[in-house]
């Protein structure tokens, strides 16, 4: 499996976490609480964390094309959606290969 992870400082952090797995849950498997979510693709899976205003992505795949798709879904959803909120948070998900 190829792994990596996105760290984004946000105080609205388990609110994204809630968005996203909300959103995703209409078409896809989806798990979730407060704090952690999971997200599952036909393509990979992202888990979620929400912990001090920080929400931490991780994306996981088989093949390198399979992690970028995951990467874009997950990334252009959450930047999408913090610019929509009221406060118009702009956010750049910055992904890095996992160590």
């Amino acid at each position: 499996m190829i792994t990596s992870t996105a760290r984004i400082e946000s105080a609205n952090a388990p609110r994204y976490l809630a968005r996203l797995c909300r959103h995703f849950s209409h078409k896809r498997q989806v798990e979730w609480t407060e704090t952690e979510g999971k997200v599952e693709f036909d393509m990979g899976t992202c888990f979620l964390e929400a912990r001090d205003s920080v929400l931490t992505l991780k994306a996981v795949a088989t093949t390198a094309e399979d992690l970028s798709k995951v990467q874009q879904v997950i990334g252009s959803h959450l930047e999408r959606f913090a610019a929509a909120m009221k406060d118009g948070e702009q956010l750049t998900v910055s992904w890095q290969p996992a160590q």
